[in-house]
């Protein structure tokens, strides 16, 4: 634990080195998400795979730096909620729960995994010398959810908290999505419905529990991530109203939450 003075908090930096190498020669970049300069309260988040330029900034919603897609100074983001969809309105799960109970043994990796990612999503804790109490950081796996729909308003439920307390994990096995599509029999770890902050999680036991630790974290925050309204694409393009693909949401949840 860290010693903070009271009268500045500052924000852990997570400076990506190869970032800022790879965008000075030009080289394709993967999704990876970093703090914005100057804007010291906002991630900024490359999901190009290409050299498209865009870039999503994701700011507090308190704060008065704007969010959403820049190809130049993330000051200049354009306002918008950049990748982010839904309306912030939370959902009740349906009655009964689609799916089935997960089994022990997935119940223990879902659990285990659960109790870290929401660990990493509070962001870093540190201690405030002037009241004498630990106080969390934001990071830049936890600003992952800065902007989104569900992070603002009267009751706004940020990534640990809706990780915490609002996702239901239900065993996917066989269950159709909207398109009837068995995600589970297609090789998926987890899954869930973008963008009405439905509650419900599938987890597909076959990939889930054999994915190592560190993997099945990633899985919980990227479908988390959906549960907040993040869009999905399925090509690798990206820009205004063209989303992320799966990968790269992975690769940035990896950068930003795991270290990788």
């Amino acid at each position: 634990m860290h010693v903070i003075k009271s009268t500045g908090r500052r924000r852990t930096a997570l400076l990506l080195v190869a970032i800022c190498v790879a965008s000075l020669i030009s080289l394709p970049l993967h999704a990876m998400a970093w703090r914005c300069g100057d804007l010291g309260t906002c991630v900024c988040i490359s999901w190009s795979v290409g050299n498209s330029g865009y870039i999503e900034v994701r700011c507090p919603a308190d704060g008065a730096e704007p969010s959403g897609w820049t190809t130049g100074d993330p000051g200049d983001a354009d306002g918008s909620r950049g990748s982010f969809g839904g309306s912030g309105s939370k959902k009740m799960a349906p009655s009964p729960l689609p799916g089935m109970v997960l089994t022990p043994e997935t119940n223990q990796k879902v659990s285990g995994a659960k109790t870290e990612g929401v660990k990493r999503l509070r962001g870093e804790q540190e201690f405030d010398e002037g009241t004498g109490k630990p106080i969390w950081i934001p990071t830049a796996c936890s600003d992952l959810f800065a902007n989104s729909p569900m992070s603002s308003g009267t009751n706004p439920l940020p990534g640990a908290q809706l990780l915490s307390t609002y996702v239901i994990f239900r065993d996917g096995t066989g269950v159709k999505d909207k398109d009837n599509r068995d995600r589970c029999a297609e090789g998926a770890a987890a899954w869930t419905t973008c963008c009405s902050h439905d509650p419900v999680i599938f987890i597909c036991p076959a990939k889930f529990n054999s994915a190592s630790f560190d993997d099945r974290i990633k899985y919980l925050i990227h479908e988390t991530l959906h549960v907040a309204g993040q869009m999905e694409d399925l090509d690798g393009t990206i820009g205004p109203d063209d989303p992320p693909n799966s990968g790269q949401i992975n690769a940035d949840v990896d950068a930003a939450c795991n270290g990788s």
